[in-house]
C-alpha cells in the first residue's frame, strides 16, 4: 500500500519547481500528468510549414546532441541506395506510417514517436542535402503534433570496410512542447533507442537487397543446378 503514496509524493516533489499541488490523485495517467504540467499546446498545423533544414527557434525546448558509429554488413553504395529510396526509407524509419515525395530529396512523413508517458503522432518534413554518394549526406527534419514540436539535422558518413560499411553519425535536435517536459535524460535515452532501431533496420534493409536472389535462381540451387 505504500508504493502508490511514494509515487504520488515523488511526482509532487518533481513538480514543485513548476507549481505546488496539495492533492495528487492516483492513478497518474499520461493525460492527468500532462494536464498537471500545464504546458501550452503548440500552434495548430494549419500555419505555414517550416523548411526541413531548420529546427525550432533558438532556446525553445530541450537540445540534444550525439555522435556514434555502427557497422553494417553491406557496401556503402547499397546503404546509400536505401537512404535515397523513399519506399525503402519508409521501412527503415521507426514508427513511420507513410512517406511521400515532396520535391527533389524532400519528403512528407507520418511518424509515431513515444517517450515515456508521452506518445504522439507527428506530421514531419524531411530533407536530404549535401549528398556525396556513396560517402556522405545530411538529413534534416521538423515535425509537429498535438503534444509538441521537434526538429534537427545530422550528418551521416559511410566508409567501406572489409566487413561492409562503417556508418558514422553526428546529429543535433531540439524538442518543444509537452514532449520536452519528460526531461533531458529520458529524451536522450529515447533518442539512443530510436537511432539504434533506425540503423539496425537500415542494415537489414541494405543487406537484404543483396541477399534476395531471383526466385528461379533459388529454385535451381535447391535442385542442384548451377546458373
Amino acid at each position: 500500500m505504500s508504493t502508490p503514496v511514494c509515487i504520488a509524493n515523488a511526482f509532487s516533489d518533481a513538480l514543485r519547481p513548476h507549481r505546488d499541488i496539495d492533492d495528487v490523485r492516483l492513478p497518474l495517467t499520461p493525460s492527468r500528468v500532462l494536464a498537471l504540467l500545464e504546458t501550452p499546446d503548440p500552434p495548430p498545423r494549419g500555419g505555414p510549414r517550416p523548411a526541413a533544414a531548420s529546427a525550432l527557434p533558438a532556446g525553445e525546448g530541450l537540445s540534444l546532441q550525439a555522435q556514434g558509429e555502427v557497422e553494417i554488413a553491406a557496401t556503402p553504395a547499397q546503404v546509400f541506395a536505401v537512404l535515397l529510396d523513399p519506399v525503402a526509407l519508409a521501412r527503415v524509419i521507426p514508427g513511420c506510417h507513410a512517406l511521400v515525395a515532396d520535391g527533389p530529396n524532400r519528403y512528407r512523413a507520418d511518424v509515431t514517436v513515444g517517450v515515456g508517458l508521452v506518445k504522439a503522432r507527428y506530421a514531419a518534413s524531411i530533407e536530404l542535402s549535401e549528398i556525396d554518394a556513396p560517402r556522405r549526406l545530411r538529413l534534416a527534419g521538423v515535425g509537429r503534433s498535438s503534444l509538441g514540436t521537434g526538429g534537427g539535422d545530422g550528418v551521416v558518413t559511410l566508409e567501406a570496410t572489409s566487413a561492409g560499411t562503417t556508418l558514422r553519425y553526428d546529429y543535433r535536435a531540439q524538442v518543444g512542447g509537452k514532449v520536452a517536459m519528460v526531461g533531458s535524460r529520458m529524451l536522450e535515452g529515447a533518442a539512443r533507442i530510436i537511432v539504434a532501431q533506425l540503423f539496425e533496420s537500415l542494415g537489414r534493409q541494405a543487406a537484404g537487397a543483396t541477399a534476395q536472389r531471383p526466385w528461379w535462381r533459388r529454385l535451381l540451387q535447391r535442385l542442384g543446378v548451377r546458373a
